[in-house]
C-alpha cells in the first residue's frame, strides 16, 4: 500500500494548516499551487513543493520539503531500493535481486509478501517500488 493511515495523513494535515506560514488554505497546497517557491528557512534556501497537501499527505512516501513531517519510509530503504532497481538488467531478475527487492517491498509497504517466481507477479512488484519512487 502507498498510502499512510488516515491518522498519518491528519497528522500531517494538521502540521501543514497550523504550524506553516507557506500553507495556502485557498489551494490548500505548500506554497503556491504547482509552482511552489523559494524560500527562506533556518538560515537555507528551500523549494516548497507547491503540492496539493491532502494528496501529498497521504503518501507514504512524501515528506515535508522544510522539514515539518517526514516520510514513514526510511531513507536508507529508498536508497537500497533505487540500487537494487538500477541493478536490473532489462526483463532479467536474479533471485537474489528478487530476494531483496521483496524484502525491501514488505519493509516499505507493510506487506507480508513472499518471493515468487511468478514473472508477471515480480513485473508487477517492480511497478509498484517504481510507481512509489515517482511519488518522492
Amino acid at each position: 500500500m502507498l498510502l499512510t493511515t488516515l491518522k498519518i495523513k491528519s497528522e500531517r494535515l494538521q502540521i501543514c494548516r497550523e504550524k506553516c506560514k507557506h500553507f495556502v488554505y485557498a489551494t490548500q497546497s505548500c506554497g503556491e499551487l504547482v509552482v511552489g517557491k523559494t524560500v527562506k528557512y533556518k538560515n537555507t534556501t528551500k523549494k516548497l513543493c507547491g503540492c496539493i497537501m491532502p494528496i501529498k499527505a497521504h503518501l507514504k512516501i512524501a515528506s515535508c520539503p522544510i522539514h515539518k513531517w517526514t516520510s514513514t519510509i526510511e531513507k536508507k530503504d529508498i536508497k537500497k531500493l533505487k540500487k537494487e532497481l538500477a541493478g536490473l538488467q532489462g526483463s532479467k531478475v536474479s533471485k537474489e535481486q528478487n530476494k531483496n527487492l521483496t524484502q525491501l517491498y514488505n519493509r516499505m509497504l507493510g506487506n507480508k509478501k513472499k518471493v515468487s517466481n511468478c514473472p508477471s507477479c515480480v513485473k508487477k512488484m517492480i511497478a509498484e517500488l517504481n510507481e512509489l519512487l515517482n511519488d518522492e
